[in-house]
């Protein structure tokens, strides 16, 4: 199947139809009804998962990670979480995993170009989960020390767990700037 979903008559009457490629999937193996109309949960023997709308013929919200492979998976949208099984052991075992991970870790902020006298510069952080992958509506703490100025003082990730402010270098710019972020829990 690989990440592109796929679709035939059931009387095999045609050949088979690419609807969509997934992003962010590598290979999917198990489909299962999210419990959302037309939504279904597409997971990758690699741990990935993600929904996909077969009506809407697209994908639905952002890749999660749950760090194991997946014998089958399923969404409760009542709750708002996924159920996962899995072999381990030569044991089948059930997980939960919420749809939004718990961070972890925030990286180093970076700017995307070196920062230049009287030009401004995009300085970003990641905020990653237990298996590094990125969390959501996280909200950073921006703080300067140096000359300059920062466009936000907060500001939250994005759905692969980015969050940004810009760096603005006045014209007459001494000494050294130091960028650091925080989360805030």
């Amino acid at each position: 199947m690989g990440s592109r979903i796929k679709t035939r008559p059931l009387d095999l009457s045609s050949k088979e139809v690419t609807e969509t490629t997934l992003s962010g999937i590598t290979e999917a193996a198990y489909l299962s009804w999210a419990g959302l109309g037309s939504e279904l949960v597409v997971g990758a023997s690699d741990g990935k998962l993600t929904r996909y709308d077969w009506q809407a013929r697209q994908q639905r919200g952002p890749v999660r990670f749950t760090g194991l492979a997946n014998v089958g998976l399923w969404y409760s949208p009542a709750l708002d979480v996924y159920i996962s099984l899995h072999r381990a052991a030569g044991t089948l075992q059930i997980r939960v995993w919420a749809t939004t991970p718990a961070p972890v870790a925030i990286s180093p902020p970076s700017a995307s170009s070196a920062p230049t006298a009287g030009r401004c510069s995009r300085v970003s952080v990641r905020i990653t989960g237990a298996h590094g992958e990125g969390c959501p509506g996280e909200v950073v703490t921006w703080r300067l020390s140096g000359a300059g100025s920062l466009s936000r003082k907060h500001s939250a990730s994005d759905d692969e767990g980015y969050a940004h402010t810009e760096f603005m270098v006045p014209l007459t710019a001494e000494g050294q700037a130091e960028i650091t972020a925080e989360l805030v829990l």
